[in-house]
């Protein structure tokens, strides 16, 4: 039985990830606990996600962890955290958009006011590329391997698709 729920949780995470955070506008991982807590994690400082002992335990980019026993878990899913700002209030009108969403081999920000620092993390917390640029660059993402990720700039994220 414990085999089972440990398989039904790695399916749910390998298959959920993608398609559940790109169908809802996530930018977190939220556990759910039986005991009605949540202990959420933005996708842009997670590391990893792990299933050992029996436990589900989250990694963030700056090393720290949260642990929760598989018998505490009611469900994991990708929802939103306040935390994170949507990028479209970059800019004082809030016509910032990133495009195109899907991306082949770039994408571009229209809105940024300035140039700004860019950071690219997999939906698994890794950081994949780091940059700077302003509403006019085309950020290459041809390197990217197919599949979601996460674009930061300062404390602004928002998803986006390779192709």
């Amino acid at each position: 039985m414990r085999t089972l729920k440990l398989a039904m949780l790695v399916m749910m995470l390998y298959l959920g990830c993608g398609a559940a955070a790109w169908a809802v506008d996530a930018d977190a991982v939220l556990l759910h606990k039986t005991d009605a807590t949540v202990a959420s994690t933005l996708f842009s400082n997670l590391r990893k996600i792990t299933v050992t002992g029996g436990n589900v335990v989250v990694t963030t980019t700056d090393g720290s962890s949260t642990s929760v026993a598989m018998s505490d878990l009611s469900f994991i899913n990708f929802g939103t955290s306040s935390a994170v700002t949507k990028l479209t209030s970059m800019s004082s009108d809030g016509s910032a958009v990133v495009f195109p969403n899907p991306a082949d081999s770039y994408i571009q920000i229209k809105g940024l006011n300035g140039t700004y620092s860019i950071s690219i993390y997999g939906v698994d917390g890794a950081l994949v590329k780091t940059t700077s640029a302003s509403s006019e660059d085309q950020i290459d993402v041809s390197g990217l391997a197919g599949g979601l990720y996460i674009l930061k700039v300062n404390n602004q994220a928002v998803k986006f698709r390779k192709l």
